[in-house]
Order: C-alpha cells, then sequence, then structure tokens
C-alpha cells in the first residue's frame, strides 16, 4: 500500500466531515438569528423546521429555508416561510418572511 492509498480515503472522510460541521454550524446560526428576530418583533419561536424543497418563489442560492410557527403576546399562532442567508450572515435583519395567509396553526 502507498500513501496515496490511504490519504485519499482520509481526506474524503475529513471533507465529509468538515461539510457536516459546517452544515451543524450554519443551522445553530440560523436558529438563533430566528429566535432574535422573533423576540424582536414580540413573537415567540414555536417551531422552526429547515426545509430543502420550497415554492419556487421564495428558492434562491446561499439561503437556508424554514418552516415556522410563531405565537403572538395574545396567543394566536401563525406560521410562515423563512429565508435567511447562509453562514456567517444569519443575523435578523437578513431574514425575510412570508406568512401564510390567515394561518392558524
Amino acid at each position: 500500500m502507498n500513501s496515496n492509498t490511504i490519504l485519499i480515503p482520509v481526506a474524503v472522510v475529513a471533507g465529509v466531515a468538515l461539510l457536516a460541521v459546517l452544515s451543524l454550524w450554519s443551522r445553530t446560526q440560523a436558529l438563533d438569528a430566528l429566535r432574535k428576530w422573533a423576540e424582536a418583533e414580540g413573537l415567540e419561536l414555536v417551531s422552526a423546521t429547515q426545509r430543502s424543497f420550497v415554492p419556487l418563489w421564495c428558492s434562491g442560492k446561499g439561503y437556508q429555508f424554514f418552516r415556522v410557527t410563531v405565537r403572538d403576546k395574545v396567543g394566536g399562532n401563525r406560521r410562515a416561510w423563512v429565508r435567511c442567508l447562509d453562514f456567517n450572515s444569519a443575523e435578523p435583519h437578513n431574514i425575510e418572511v412570508t406568512w401564510d395567509e390567515k394561518s392558524s396553526a
């Protein structure tokens, strides 16, 4: 066995591990931004589910998409699609929200 036979699988495993860590970190950053956004809007984040497949009108490269449910101060729930920038740009001011019509989740 030469060194290339060992290095290639090690590099592949390291690359996959790095991508997994970056993905987890990016998701954590986005969820933190969602919590901050909800708080700033006077809402409570009830649930946030990351989505890979989204309606065409809100798709785009370099974004993370979430399906969220929030609760307002009077206890009413609303659902929305949320789009936020990937990686370190996931901040509350980089969040775009499209509310469902008359949602009562």
